[in-house]
């Protein structure tokens, strides 16, 4: 599996693969403000983070992921087999306003555009699985692939493009199936 997840405020891209780890973490915390943030594993099995479109830190990972995760993608949450260097179950607080996954590697400037638009900017969406931009309170999946969410204890709020989820940290938290592969 993978997970983008904030520790200690700094972000983190980790994988999972036949039970071995890698992370890349930022070495800057990013809470307090609205950041981009992208997570990337490359066809090299090189793990990179971007910080509003900037490549904050990269790392070896373990291998590429051939098969689906084991668990169901659990957006604000990791409540089963952990991912990364934390314990679970393992939950957010702040707002996420904008969500997409790819089942490719985004380019560098792909990354970059998105993060120096402010809005919802188009990029070549070949391999986009998951697009939720929670702009009606839920998490329905724009992306044509109906990986529609239910939110479970996050409050639609305004986020910085239309509206976004904020999550307490706690207990329920918001579950969509897993992104399928094509």
């Amino acid at each position: 599996g993978y997970s983008l997840f904030l520790k200690g405020g700094r972000p983190h891209f980790a994988v999972r693969v036949n039970k071995e780890s890698g992370s890349a973490a930022g070495d800057k915390r990013v809470v307090g403000r609205w950041v981009h943030l992208a997570g990337v594993l490359t066809a090299r099995k090189e793990l990179q983070i971007y910080v509003d479109g900037k490549l904050a830190a990269s790392a070896k990972a373990p291998g590429l992921l051939a098969v689906d995760p084991n668990d169901a993608m659990e957006i604000g949450a990791d409540e089963n087999s952990t991912v990364g260097d934390y314990t679970g179950p393992s939950s957010f607080a702040g707002l996420i306003d904008e969500l997409r996954i790819y089942h490719r590697a985004l380019t560098v400037a792909e990354i970059d555009k998105r993060a120096a638009s402010g809005e919802r900017s188009e990029i070549d969406n070949a391999d986009l699985v998951l697009d939720c931009s929670f702009d009606k309170g839920d998490a329905a999946d724009t992306s044509g692939h109906e990986n529609h969410g239910q939110p479970e204890g996050a409050t639609p709020v305004q986020g910085k493009i239309g509206r976004a989820l904020k999550f307490t940290g706690g207990p329920p938290r918001p579950r969509a199936r897993s992104p399928r592969r094509r």
